[in-house]
């Protein structure tokens, strides 16, 4: 439960909610709770509508595509990834203080959505 209400290291799963979700463990579970024992602990993940969303509903789709245009199966760059322009990913990166070699798991949500409103301003 921890790796969903993270908000780093990112996953792609967490990210494909959270501009519209806020995902937090509310109660940690022991895994002595539990008969037999699983092999880890557990948490209740608690999932509450975001007010105002980060978002709207319906550039959901989209929002999720350029995800998993950035999230590649080898883990390249966000900036080559997405295949923006050096300047374009240093000033945004700078601004936002991540690394200029940023993983897709180094942004959080704020960040993707920062970085999808700025592709789509620039009309990519």
């Amino acid at each position: 439960m921890r790796k969903r209400a993270a908000t780093k290291p990112s996953t792609m799963l967490s990210l494909r909610w959270q501009p519209w979700w806020q995902l937090h463990a509310e109660r940690h579970l022991p895994a002595a709770c539990f008969d037999p024992p699983p092999g880890v602990d557990a948490a209740l993940l608690a999932i509450r509508r975001r007010q105002p969303a980060l978002l709207p509903p319906e550039r959901a789709g989209a929002y999720r595509a350029f995800l998993e245009a950035g999230f590649t199966g080898d883990a390249r760059p966000v900036r080559r990834a997405l295949g923006l322009p050096p300047r374009t990913w240093k000033r945004f990166a700078r601004g936002r203080g991540l690394a200029v070699d940023a993983r897709p798991h180094d942004l959080d949500v704020w960040d993707w959505v920062a970085l999808f409103e700025l592709g789509a301003a620039a009309g990519t």
